[in-house]
């Protein structure tokens, strides 16, 4: 069955007859989740052996995740405004909203030269 995968939509939020509410799962065979296992191990060790990881990524990586993130931004902000800068914060985890955020205070022009949309 290497080769073969079956996607299925698991239903997320709201309306369950809109396919954006829906979020494809795929199965696959057991040889495939072991095969992907050890390339993800492989992987994972080269990128640590090597230190191709940003310093700042927390995103699937081993001791990091979205609470150390916030931690070490939480510290970058308060060291900011205690040094009298102006600290202005939205902190969104949904890349959509983000991207219509961007959207929409760009429209402002004081925002221009502070937002990026990355």
């Amino acid at each position: 069955m290497i080769g073969k995968l079956l996607v299925t939509p698991l239903y997320k939020k709201r309306s369950c007859t809109k396919l954006e509410n829906h979020r494809s799962v795929s199965l696959t065979s057991i040889p495939c989740e072991v095969l992907e296992s050890l390339l993800r191990d492989q992987l994972r060790e080269h990128i640590n052996v090597h230190n191709l990881s940003p310093k700042h990524q927390h995103g699937f990586t081993c001791g990091q995740s979205c609470f150390t993130n916030l931690l070490e931004s939480t510290e970058d902000w308060t060291r900011a405004y205690v040094e009298g800068f102006d600290v202005d914060i939205v902190y969104l985890d949904d890349t959509v909203l983000y991207k219509r955020l961007i959207k929409k205070l760009k429209g402002y022009m004081a925002f221009q030269e502070h937002l990026t949309s990355g």
